[in-house]
Order: C-alpha cells, then structure tokens, then sequence
C-alpha cells in the first residue's frame, strides 16, 4: 500500500511540475513609437506671450473672439543633407481607447462639437524645406461664431522617408490647440451613456461608453468606473486611471478588462466617478449583463478558461490525494482490527 500511494503522489508531483512549467505568461504588447534612423524635422512652437498658462507650455491656449483672426507659429527645420517635405494635418481633439487625448486622424466624428475648432484653423498643406532650412509656418484661426468654454484641436506635422532597406519611417509632431471662449457657467458634466460586452482585439472586456458634454477640458483627475452585482456584490469589476485628461465635449469609451475573471449575469450597479482639483462628479445607475452576452464573452476569453483549467487541475489533485490519505487510513485501520479479531 505505502509503495502504490508514494507512486500515486510522485505521478501527482511530476503532473504539477509539467502544468506550472507549461502555463503561459502574459507580456505587454510593445509597439514602436520611435523609428528607426534619424529625426529628419525638428519643431519650435513660438507660444505667445499672453498664452494662457504661459509662454513655456509647448501647447497653443488662446483666447479666441468671434470673427477675429489669431495668429500663431512654428518653425520647421531640416537639419539633414537633403530636401524635405512636411504635410499638415488639423484634427479635432478626441480620445482613444487608453483613455488619452488623441489628435490622430479617426473616422468616429465627434457629435457633441457642432462647429468644430478644427473647421476654424487654416495652414499650409505641405512643407518644402531645402536642406538645412527653416522656415517659419504660420497658423490662422478664426473663429466664426461666438462659442462657449474650450475647444481642443491640434496640427500634425508629418514627414515620411525611406531608408536603405526601403523601411518607410513616418515621424510625426503633434501641437495642440485650445480655444477659449466665453465663461462657462452651466455643467452638466461627465456621464455614462451604455455598456456593451465584447472582444477588444483579442481580449475580453465590458466596454463603457461616457461622454463629456461640457465644453471643458478635464485634467489631472482620477476616472474610476466599476459595476458591482446587485444581488451577489462578490461579482464586481473595476477600472482606475489617476491623471486622466479629457478633451471638451466628447464621447469616449472605457474598457473594464476582465482578465482572469468570469463574467457573471445579472443586473449591476454601474458607478463613474471623476475627481481632480476644480471637478468632481459621480454617476449611478442600473445596468443588465444578460446570460447570452456573458455566455459569448466567457467562451472567448483565454485568460479566463486558462484559469479555470487550472483551478480543476488542482482540485482534482487535491481530491485525489485527500482519497488516498483517506484510504490509507481506512485501510490501516482495518487490517489492524482483523488482526485483534484473530
């Protein structure tokens, strides 16, 4: 009997070796920002000296009136051994999934902007510098009608190149633009619009949409958003971001990553809240996760029927040897009592 179970539990040892060296290790996706090769431009913001927050904010904050043309520049230089040419792009200030302030172009328009900063600035479309020039490029904007509180836009200035190997290099500056108009008085601040549950890319998530819909731009604040069960409030799900900035009157979303956690049905307390040092607000209401949408979502979730699997594995394990220990005092005590029967 001793010979079985130390076979049983040494079987047990090698399985539990092989499962944990077999279990699979999460990594950050790494995405290149920098490429490869030298800067081909540089940029200097000439930032105005009634700039609000001040001439060294590396960002244009202006005071905007109706009808009157603004003023402001960059220079451009081209420091390498050849001609360069720089596109523009101005685009209206939006955010991305990261919950980040994102000027890059996106086919998602925002609704809440009727007349859009971006309609109201004008600049050159292409850059030709020569090498070793600067140039000067200026910035008009001309705002066409009175607006209230802040609009947020920027100017990319990109520049492509190839290199040796025919690797097309792609350098990009971003300069925002915040337009301020009249005071701002009446808030209704920052709230949820609906909940989806679904794949983004290839992990599963509870997907938050929200909106400002004040013409104001949030910064330095701490976004939190978390549903919790109204019947069994052990099954929540949460997401905190500190030093959040949202860009004025805009729709976003907030992915709530599941992770390793199965998603359970019900009806939940949804919460946003938002603090920062001028701002606070928080949000309530009642929301349903229903048994097909959790359904797809945990069949799709690798983290979690990883997780799962090996939860059983232990279990299993931990039963087995709970039977054998079991059995083997049963067992002991058995043969010990045939033999005092004898």
């Amino acid at each position: 009997m001793k010979d079985s179970m130390k076979k049983y539990l040494i079987l047990f040892v090698l399985g539990w070796s092989f499962w944990t060296s077999t279990t699979t290790v999460n990594a950050k996706e790494v995405v290149s920002s920098k490429p490869q090769g030298n800067v081909t431009f540089t940029i200097l913001p000439e930032i105005p000296a009634d700039n609000i927050g001040g001439p060294y904010s590396g960002y244009f904050n202006l005071k905007l009136s109706p009808k009157k043309e603004r003023k402001v520049r960059i220079k451009v230089l081209n420091p390498t051994k050849k001609a360069l040419v720089v596109k523009t792009n101005v685009h209206d200030g939006l955010m991305s999934d990261q919950v980040i302030p994102s000027y890059q172009h996106q086919m998602t328009p925002n609704k809440l902007q009727p007349k859009p900063l971006s309609e109201q600035i004008q600049v050159v479309k292409t850059i030709k510098l020569a090498a070793g020039e600067r140039k000067w490029v200026t910035i008009t904007i001309k705002p066409s009608a009175k607006f209230v509180g802040q609009k947020a836009a920027a100017i990319d200035l990109i520049s492509e190149s190839h290199n040796a190997g025919a690797i097309k290099n792609r350098f990009v500056y971003t300069v925002a633009i915040i337009g301020q108009g009249s005071q701002l008085t009446h808030y209704q601040k920052l709230d949820t619009t609906k909940i989806e549950t679904k794949l983004v890319g290839k992990k599963s998530a509870i997907v938050v949409h929200l909106k400002n819909p004040d013409p104001l731009y949030l910064t330095k604040g701490r976004l939190k958003v978390s549903l919790v069960n109204k019947k069994w409030s052990f099954f929540k799900y949460s997401d905190t971001k500190k030093d959040v900035q949202i860009v004025p009157s805009v729709y976003f979303k907030d992915n709530l990553y599941l992770g390793k956690k199965r998603l359970v049905p019900g009806v939940y307390r949804l919460k946003l809240s938002f603090k920062s040092a001028e701002y606070q607000v928080n949000r309530y209401r009642y929301v349903e996760i229903t048994k097909d949408q959790a359904r797809y979502i945990n069949a799709h979730n690798a983290a979690y029927l990883l997780h799962r699997n090996q939860i059983l594995v232990i279990g299993t394990g931990m039963m087995l040897i709970i039977l054998m220990v079991v059995y083997y005092i049963w067992r002991k005590k058995r043969i010990k009592n045939d033999k005092n029967t004898i």
